[in-house]
């Protein structure tokens, strides 16, 4: 049943529309659908290509779903369909199943052409996806196998296809459903985005899960090629030299498999690794002060890495404390530079960092670990621990997502403060709006008085009042408060005790389907299968040596006895980190030079700007049943943070 005509309507309607699709019952959790479906033929564009109908979500990057549906409201004609379809895409691209559903609800099939047909279905299937109905979208992608297609949506239909059977294990079906895949001239970043996904998730699997989707009498030759470099991976994953090699020796039975142009060169940097001709780094750590266990960690981590590495001309360490004395870091670092050191890592720390700021130039590579306030100078990398930069990269995430309107929670500390600024900096640098903020005391556990405020029950209680005044008490309204509508995201700043407590309380105040976006401190690395069924539903971002099991990650949990007393705990952050550091050793330099090449590192995907300062994509996740899953990735390449807010270029069809 729609709920209400595709025509311009007062601002009530919307009102009406968001107030039944974020303040409703909740939903019950569909059964996820079972794993053995039938994976759909192979789909290319037709000739002559079907002509793209306006896509408005493409084309605005940084409007939000509810945007979009408030222009459905007032548009006329045609933009209706186009501003409900680019709402339903944007609340589907954000996770948002509920908003994504009404906005598909009060679209008219009858009044849309082909393309908009087409695109209508595609959302179909990613909300079924979206609801765990996966046999339901392969059903949905099946049908459009058979109709016009355009070269975004027939790649956006392999995207569903790929997604549905990642979501039910199915492996096999999973590399059948990318083959053949259109590559149009202007679609590389497309094409590209979706063999990532299937990479990201075959570089994840075990040996076993691997050896059992590799079956020689069944397996597709370009499937093979796939398997084969996904277990190499697995083994050489962490030996800079050997995955080198190896990567090589694939690359000469497979030169033209789509691995090769749009995998490969991800795996490592392009070039050799500058460590033949580095024979002395030197670790400038706090090993004797009240940091000793971040640094053993760190220390830890670099000589795991090292040790992993097959190079036989890897070169000497030296380990050079400066304990709690920050004020002898810069005769610490002269001593290391005096003493032959090609490289220098560290020192570790914001106070022990600054004290380097004020040399003009570094005499040789240097990595800084942590955060510096001035421009970096020649020769120094930086690579920025901060919570605050976390925070910066949590609102660039929500924003890129496609939310406007956020609301900030944040805890009674110094350091949950300072984090709240920084997201609420870059938020408003990349356009959103601030729509509330507010602090809580760390030391109380009911909270309600403060979600009453915040969420604007007071007010809605008020209006109750008033409006029973008005009308007598001869006539009793029955009421149900209503929570204020001008949120789409909150941000949550708080430790994971805090975390814990909040979420049920947001979830108890109507607030439930709004998206919460954390920090990584809410994960100490051990699954709490009790306790973390408070945290359902809440976002963070993470190191992948902290949450992904398979792959080059399960072999490393083997090999690297130096990890284990940091297992499971937040000092194993710090271990990822001294692994990062030692292959940045290696590769930094190169990265440096070409601002476009990446390193896949424990801590994240890393990349080095043209200043010098280290950027880290992390992994995303969201807590299910007390278990941190990988977010759903949209079929499409995610709009970059970075063109938010800018004009379009090129085709306005996208």
């Amino acid at each position: 049943m729609r709920l209400f005509h595709a025509v311009a309507l007062p601002r009530l309607a919307l009102f009406v529309l968001v107030l039944l699709t974020v303040t409703g019952c909740a939903t019950t959790t569909p059964k996820p659908s079972a794993p053995d479906i039938a994976a759909p033929r192979a789909i290319s564009a037709p000739e002559p290509a079907l002509k793209p109908t306006l896509n408005l979500a493409e084309r605005e990057p940084g409007t939000s779903g509810w945007e979009f549906l408030d222009r459905a409201l007032r548009a006329t004609g045609i933009e209706v369909q186009q501003n409900f379809l680019a709402a339903a895409e944007r609340f589907a691209h954000g996770g948002m199943l509920d908003p994504a559903r009404a906005a598909l609800d009060n679209i008219e099939p009858t009044v849309l052409d082909a393309w908009m047909a087409n695109q209508f279905q595609l959302l179909q299937a990613q909300v079924r996806i979206l609801e765990r109905r996966n046999a339901d979208a392969l059903r949905i992608v099946d049908r459009l196998v058979k109709t016009q297609l355009d070269s975004r949506q027939a790649l956006r239909a392999h995207g569903l296809a790929l997604q549905a059977h990642i979501a039910t294990g199915s492996s096999g079906e999973a590399l059948t459903s990318l083959r053949g895949i259109p590559n149009n001239p202007g679609d590389d970043a497309w094409v590209g985005a979706l063999y990532h996904r299937l990479w990201n998730h075959l570089s994840q699997l075990e040996t076993e899960q691997l050896a059992l989707a590799a079956d020689p009498a069944t397996t597709h030759s370009t499937d093979v090629g796939w398997l084969k470099l996904a277990r190499l991976y697995a083994d050489k994953g962490w030996d800079l030299l050997g995955l080198s090699n190896s990567i090589d020796q694939w690359l000469k039975s497979w030169p033209n498999h789509p691995a090769t142009h749009h995998v490969v060169p991800k795996l490592l940097p392009e070039g050799q690794c500058t460590i033949q001709e580095v024979q002395q780094i030197a670790l400038l750590l706090p090993l004797t002060s009240a940091y000793r266990g971040a640094a053993e960690a760190f220390r830890d981590g670099f000589h795991a890495l090292r040790r992993r590495d097959s190079n036989p001309a890897k070169p000497v360490l030296r380990n050079y404390d400066f304990g709690d004395k920050i004020d002898l870091v810069p005769a610490y670092y002269e001593e290391a530079i005096r003493d032959g050191a090609d490289v220098v890592i560290g020192p570790l720390g914001r106070a022990a960092v600054a004290t380097l700021t004020g040399l003009t130039e570094f005499p040789v590579p240097t990595v800084l670990l942590g955060a510096t306030g001035a421009p970096l100078q020649p020769g120094a990398l930086a690579f920025d621990l901060s919570i605050e930069n976390d925070a910066r990269t949590l609102a660039e995430r929500a924003r890129a997502t496609g939310f406007s309107r956020a609301m900030i929670l944040q805890a009674q500390t110094d350091q949950q403060r300072r984090a709240a600024e920084a997201a609420a900096a870059r938020w408003a640098e990349l356009g959103g709006t601030l729509t509330a903020r507010a602090t809580f005391p760390v030391d109380i556990s009911d909270y309600s008085t403060i979600m009453e405020q915040l969420f604007g029950f007071n007010f809605s209680l008020a209006r109750a009042r008033a409006l029973q005044n008005a009308i007598g008490k001869k006539t009793r309204i029955r009421f149900s408060p209503r929570r204020r509508q001008d949120i789409d995201v909150v941000f949550l700043f708080a430790d994971q005790a805090q975390a814990r407590l909040l979420k049920p309380q947001i979830d108890f105040h109507r607030a439930h389907k709004l998206p919460v976006y954390t920090l990584s401190g809410v994960f100490s690395g051990k699954p709490d299968a009790v306790n973390d069924l408070d945290l359902e539903g809440v976002i963070f971002a993470d190191m992948p040596w902290m949450v992904r099991r398979g792959g080059r990650f399960a072999s490393a949990r083997q090999q690297f006895t130096l990890n284990t007393p940091y297992r499971e705990s937040v000092l194993d952050r710090l271990f990822a980190l001294g692994m990062d550091a030692y292959a940045l050793s290696c590769f930094g330099p190169q990265m440096q030079q070409r601002p476009g090449l990446t390193y896949p590192g424990a801590t994240g995907t890393l990349s080095i700007d043209d200043t010098g300062r280290i950027d880290r994509s992390p992994d995303w996740l969201r807590f299910v049943q007390a278990t941190p899953v990988a977010l759903p990735v949209p079929p499409g390449p995610i709009a970059p943070f970075s063109n938010i807010g800018q004009e379009p270029s090129g085709d306005p069809s996208g």
